[in-house]
């Protein structure tokens, strides 16, 4: 009788192994490829194709590489708990410059294969059953990537996105988010022109020397700009490194002259001498154009349209052809 229980608490147990190790999860894989879009990290544009941990795409999502250097770009901490939970969390005040590990030689036109690991997330102090997500996390080349969505990135990471259709991606903390690098280096278009400008009370017309003439993409992303390079663009018409923006100044002759990439542009000249009337509304249509696409608006009018008389057009540049656009201004006083 005894022998005949022990036979069957020893099936009962072996049983009960079978079923929890088929019930148990297991790792799975999907496919992803690499992006056919530039991506910036705090500011630094990545080499994706040499990369050693090159950023990926799935779904129409990009994913982080959670590499120590971009974790210590973008304040990001990561941890193993009894090798069952990854635990994800932000963590610093300081972010680190990033530091590219360029040992990689990639395919860009490549799909790889990746493994989906049938663990638990915890973000911050929520879990997550990765299995279950819509988009999980993955293991590339033995480093766990992080999708670059709103979930993750944005809610739990405090991280800014920030999107452009001809840029690309930027991603990194707010005070150094920047989109990639515009190298469109074969500038063909031209524009060029004269600005005048007379007193209220002469017939005279004279050389508006020291003009600022703004030239910008409609298609600008103003978030593209971090808040110091808002802020010196919105005051002195400082532009930064390959931001697509145009800034130059009407030299003694009263001419300006800008060679720029052929497209579609917002362009505004301010006068250095003509005043127009104090607490007077901005032009509707202007302010229509401008307010979207010029960071910290507010004291780019303070700057250059509150006291002084502008003038704002759209303009189109075509291909080795020279637009122009003259302008006269007359004063208030």
């Amino acid at each position: 009788m005894k022998m005949v229980l022990l036979r069957i608490l020893l099936l009962v147990t072996i049983s009960m192994g079978l079923y929890s190790t088929s019930a148990k999860a297991q790792d799975t894989s999907i496919s992803v490829q690499l992006p056919n879009y530039k991506i910036s990290v705090s500011g630094v544009t990545i080499d994706n194709e040499n990369s050693l941990y090159p950023f990926l795409n799935y779904n129409n999502v990009t994913y982080l590489p959670l590499t120590w250097h971009y974790k210590q770009s973008l304040c990001i901490d990561t941890n193993w708990n009894n090798k069952s939970e990854y635990m994800l969390r932000r963590d610093c005040e300081y972010p680190k410059s990033l530091v590219q590990d360029l040992a990689g030689q990639n395919n860009m036109g490549s799909r790889y294969e990746v493994t989906i690991p049938a663990i638990s997330v915890r973000v911050n102090e929520k879990v997550i059953d990765n299995t279950k997500e819509e988009y999980p996390l993955f293991v590339f080349r033995d480093i766990t990537y992080m999708p670059v969505n709103y979930q993750y990135a944005i809610e739990s990471l405090q991280l800014e996105v920030v999107w452009d259709e001809n840029r690309g991606l930027g991603i990194g903390q707010t005070e150094n988010i920047k989109l990639p690098g515009n190298e469109n280096n074969n500038i063909t278009g031209k524009i060029k022109g004269k600005v005048t400008w007379q007193p209220k009370t002469s017939d005279i017309r004279q050389s508006d020397e020291g003009s600022k003439v703004f030239i910008i993409p409609v298609n600008f992303n103003k978030k593209s700009l971090n808040s110091s390079e808002a802020f010196h663009f919105a005051i002195s018409g400082e532009v930064p490194k390959d931001s697509g923006l145009f800034v130059t100044d009407v030299n003694k002759d009263g001419e300006y002259e800008a060679e720029i990439p052929p497209g579609e542009y917002v362009m505004v000249i301010s006068s250095n001498h003509a005043n127009r009337k104090f607490n007077t509304p901005i032009d509707e249509r202007a302010t229509q154009l401008l307010e979207p696409l010029v960071p910290d608006y507010v004291f780019f009018c303070t700057s250059y349209l509150d006291m002084n008389l502008h003038d704002v057009k759209v303009l189109e540049v075509q291909d080795n052809q020279t637009s122009e656009r003259n302008v006269h201004f007359v004063s208030v006083k």
